[in-house]
């Protein structure tokens, strides 16, 4: 993402409210994706899973056909990323993955605590292939 990109989210982040202005920045840099995203975010959708004692952490959003893995600011298992930000470079980031960077700003996601041992069990459902 930009500079300009992630100052806007820095500011999502210090004031925790949508202003009228990075409503603009956001629906003309990212459209669709950009409505789809906060709509997630606002039904509930983000989740952070901490497991514990590790405290390793991993992101997922529950989609309309499974829960979708979110890797860093990197990598999402879900169809759009594949097609449209792998092979066909046509944007930068599904609405998942921009999902997960406004909850994260907001504070506006569940955290979840998960025992170690169930961590295998989880990343196996989370990175299995979306069946189209």
């Amino acid at each position: 993402m930009s500079g300009e990109c992630e100052r806007y989210f820095a500011e999502l982040a210090q004031r925790k409210v949508l202003t009228g202005r990075m409503l603009k920045f956001f629906s003309e840099n990212f459209g669709e994706r950009f409505w789809k995203a906060l709509k997630a975010v606002a039904d509930g959708l983000i989740k952070k899973y901490v497991f514990t004692p590790s405290n390793r952490v991993e992101w997922v959003i529950v989609g309309k056909k499974r829960d979708y893995l979110i890797v860093s600011e990197l990598y999402c298992g879900c169809e759009d990323f594949y097609i449209n930000v792998v092979l066909r470079k046509n944007t930068l980031i599904c609405y998942h993955l921009l999902a997960r960077k406004l909850a994260e700003a907001l504070d506006c996601f569940e955290e979840i605590r998960v025992e170690d041992d169930k961590y295998e069990k989880f990343m196996c459902e989370w990175r299995e292939i979306e069946d189209s």
